[in-house]
């Protein structure tokens, strides 16, 4: 009995995968409404092309009609989906907390996504996710206890969790770090309180460091190659292109910058492109990746969140200050 509510808990989260999947590539292109379709000859899928995970495997990644490659996207998150809903309920059981637990880590997903291919954190997510662990904090602790005790000290984390990447965001104006990171931070506080929410964003921070001094080393060995994109390259000047070379279907332009996020304050070429044989630089396409430019922050911090929420993985305990 067990094993059939644990496999239909994690089909409904590859259920949902499928459809945070259409919100991630249509955010702020076309409605979610029209039917799913390829994106390189538009042909409309059919119900069993959509069957998540299983649909991939069987069309062994490409599209029935013109055989173009299907993004690996798809399937990761679907079962990225699957994967943390089952692990909400083996965590909460039928609760309104595995409801709010679903439903943030739904966002959370779409943000980290979204984050991974566009280095933009979208607004109207990342407000949405604050929102509901501000809610979460109300329905444990009461309008009452946002002003005292645990839940005024979760209020109080997200507040200051923000600040300094806001002050950074702000004395930088937005070339070291984006506000959406800010904005992010505030929501982990909301819903992680003091110890845990400051447990994910170290944890992020070394496994960001980690990832990226990785991906700098093997850029002098992978020079020219597009590690983070598979379908597109992305040119200095900010535009999407597909494999043809020619601007791809619905691209969206994004100024060029070498803030991770939300400024809008372009800057020259030369600050994006380096001559070929620099060490420190990997290029996406025509563009440069570098250690303080073109690595989002958002997936660390959701990958840290996500190791204290459900492993308890804690590098600080507030506790030995307490008689």
């Amino acid at each position: 009995m067990d094993i059939v509510l644990y496999t239909t808990i994690f089909v409904l989260g590859t259920i949902i995968g499928s459809f945070l999947n259409v919100i991630i590539n249509r955010y702020g292109k076309e409605s979610i409404q029209g039917r799913s379709h390829c994106e390189s000859c538009a042909h409309t899928l059919s119900p069993l092309e959509l069957i998540p995970l299983l649909s991939f495997f069987f069309l062994r990644g490409r599209c029935v009609q013109c055989n173009a490659p299907v993004s690996f996207q798809y399937s990761f998150v679907e079962l990225l989906t699957g994967d943390l809903f089952l692990l909400s309920f083996l965590k909460f059981g039928f609760s309104v907390e595995f409801v709010f637990s679903i439903i943030v880590w739904s966002l959370l997903i779409i943000i980290a996504v979204y984050d991974f291919k566009h280095t933009i954190i979208p607004d109207e997510i990342v407000f949405s996710f604050i929102f509901i662990a501000f809610i979460r904090i109300i329905f444990l602790y009461g309008i009452k206890g946002l002003f005292t005790g645990d839940g005024f000290l979760y209020v109080l984390s997200g507040i200051l969790f923000f600040l300094p990447f806001f002050l950074l965001w702000w004395y930088s104006k937005g070339e070291w770090i984006g506000l959406g990171d800010g904005k992010l931070a505030l929501g982990i506080g909301f819903f992680l309180g003091l110890q845990g929410g400051l447990s994910a964003i170290i944890l992020s921070f070394w496994i960001g460091a980690i990832v990226s001094l990785v991906l700098l080393f093997f850029s002098r060995f992978l020079k020219g190659k597009n590690l983070l994109f598979k379908d597109r390259e992305i040119t200095g000047s900010g535009h999407e292109y597909d494999r043809t070379g020619e601007p791809a279907s619905g691209a969206r332009s994004y100024p060029a910058r070498t803030s991770s996020f939300e400024s809008d304050d372009s800057q020259s070429q030369n600050d994006l492109i380096r001559p070929e044989g620099s060490d420190d630089d990997l290029l996406l396409g025509a563009k440069v990746l570098t250690m303080k430019s073109e690595i989002p922050f958002g997936p660390f911090l959701i990958f840290g969140t996500a190791l204290v929420f459900f492993f308890g993985v804690s590098v600080i305990d507030f506790s030995i200050f307490v008689s």
